[in-house]
Parts: C-alpha cells; sequence; structure tokens
C-alpha cells in the first residue's frame, strides 16, 4: 500500500478507512476489532472518525476494540474531528462550537475514549460562523504542545477561512478534509484544489463515491455518467466503484479518498482503484458525462 506524507512527521494510507459506520448498533468490539485487523493486513492503517459520530457512541466502541488487541495502536494512524455539538434535548440545538475550552476537552475525550496516548491528526470539523480563529489556533497549538496531538487541520473549509486560521497557527494546517467524487466539483469550482496545491496540501476525501447515489439513480440526466462508468470498467476490467474512486486519485493534488464501507469484499475490490492508471481523456470522459458539467 502507497502512503502520503501530510508532512514531515505524518504519514497515511493511499486510502483511509472511515469509521463513521463502525457502529454498536450493527458490530460488537471483537467485529470492529476483526475489520480493523482485515484492513490493516490489505495495507489500510489510517481511520478517520469525530466526536459526533454514533451520537458520541463510535470513538467508545473503536477503543473497545483497540482494548481487545492494544498492538493495533502501534500498527494504525488515527484521525477525529471536533466542533459540532448534537442536540442534547428538547430545549438544546445542535449547533457549532470551536471555543478553546471546547476544542481542548474535546481532543481529552476523544482520546479518553478511544484508549490512545494522541491523535495522529486532528480537526476543525465545520465552518462555525462563530469562529475566532487566533483562538482555534491557541487550543490547536496547546492540544499539539500537550502532546494530545501530532498534527492538525481543518475539515470542509473554503480557501478563506484556511488561510485565515492558518495565519494564527504556530504548525501548518495539514489538511482539509473536503467532500469530491464523481457527483460533486464543489472544491474545483471554489478555488480550493488550487489554494491547496499552491500550499502541497493533500486534502482528505469524504463521500468519494457519493454514497452510491450515481451507481443506483434511475435519473435520466445521469445515465451517460452511468454509461461511461460502466464502459470503463470493462476497459480497465474492475468495477464502475473503482473506476470512480481512481478518478480522484488521478488528480494531481493526490487526494486521500476515506471509504466507508464495513464490508471485506466490497472493500477489497475499492482496493483495485490503486492499480488502475486511468489515461488523461477518460478523466474528462468521466468529468464532461456529469449533467452538470462542461469545459469552459
Amino acid at each position: 500500500m502507497k502512503t502520503i506524507k501530510l508532512n514531515q512527521n505524518i504519514e497515511v494510507s493511499r486510502i483511509i478507512q472511515g469509521a463513521m459506520n463502525f457502529s454498536r448498533n450493527s458490530f460488537t468490539p471483537k467485529e470492529v476489532m476483526e475489520m480493523m485487523v482485515h484492513r490493516i493486513d490489505h495495507g489500510v492503517t489510517t481511520f478517520d472518525t469525530a466526536q459526533i459520530y454514533g451520537s458520541g457512541d463510535n470513538e467508545v466502541i473503536l477503543g473497545e476494540a483497540l482494548q481487545l488487541n492494544p498492538s493495533l495502536k502501534k500498527q494504525t494512524q488515527w484521525i477525529s474531528k471536533t466542533g459540532i455539538i448534537l442536540k442534547k434535548d428538547q430545549h438544546s440545538i445542535a449547533h457549532y462550537d470551536t471555543r478553546a475550552k471546547s476544542i481542548i476537552t474535546s481532543c481529552e475525550e476523544s482520546l479518553e475514549k478511544l484508549g490512545l496516548d494522541y491523535l495522529d491528526v486532528f480537526l476543525i470539523h465545520r465552518e462555525d460562523p462563530l469562529i475566532g480563529h487566533e483562538e482555534v489556533a491557541s487550543a490547536l497549538d496547546e492540544c499539539f504542545n500537550r502532546g494530545y496531538i501530532k498534527s492538525y487541520g481543518v475539515s470542509n473549509f473554503d480557501p478563506h477561512k484556511f488561510d485565515a486560521l492558518q495565519h494564527f497557527t504556530k504548525q501548518p494546517l495539514v489538511t482539509n478534509q473536503i467532500e469530491f467524487s464523481i457527483n460533486c466539483f464543489e472544491h474545483i469550482d471554489n478555488g480550493n484544489f488550487d489554494f491547496l496545491q499552491k500550499h502541497h496540501i493533500h486534502p482528505l476525501i469524504w463521500s468519494p463515491l457519493a454514497q452510491g447515489r450515481v451507481f443506483i439513480s434511475q435519473d435520466p440526466e445521469y445515465q451517460a455518467l452511468k454509461n461511461i462508468l460502466e464502459s470503463l470498467a470493462l476497459k480497465y476490467n474492475t468495477t464502475s466503484a473503482a473506476i470512480a474512486l481512481s478518478f480522484i486519485m488521478h488528480h494531481p493534488i493526490q487526494a486521500i479518498p476515506i471509504i466507508g464501507t464495513t464490508q471485506n469484499q466490497r472493500f477489497e475490490s475499492l482496493l483495485e482503484s490503486m492499480n488502475i492508471k486511468l489515461e488523461h481523456e477518460d478523466w474528462y470522459r468521466i468529468y464532461t458525462a456529469h449533467p452538470q458539467r462542461r469545459l469552459r
């Protein structure tokens, strides 16, 4: 499995396993631990979670899984995110909280739940309209100085907000976790890809397969895109999903997809994407087959 360096000290697997679906409602800690072992055996050693996943329970079951096999801690890299506060009762509302105390407390809680000494990457989950960039930077630097985290970054930030926070942090932001797929081009259109390339930053990509929407859609407007994916799957002797994933990894920015499947067989089939050398024109065949895309 290839790896990508986010900075001189942090290296992640070329594909990351998203842990959001590792739910107590569906799996036991033992089953989660076995999935971790399966991913590691196939070279995927980096796992992505967040404070709010599973309404806060996700990191608990992941920690219980690691307790069953503590040796996995030395074989893996862990990413978590903070800043979203879920509705707690009928009198509260969901909101964002990127005040310093909330960030530091959240980091401590994630470490306790996961049973880890540190997080490899710690991200601010969303653009907070009440963000105080200097305060957020101070909190992230405090977590870094205490040894809670090895690096930090953001998720779903536009280039201006990324740059504003970067102005105040003492360490470089190592990544921006954003959405990109055959069905989502927001961060190409808003200049984020250009900004990140300028600063030699590799984005982490959530929902890289658009949650399968294109593959199962019966909407006539997506038929051309589905046909292209199917024809390329035949050409490269693989699946449409692997082609869609290779579309992401073909971009010079070296985006790192986070895949969320909990099915071992599907996971293995998606790894075929790393062996696909997508031809330049084939990338554009996919891009221009989308009903909302055209070359300017």
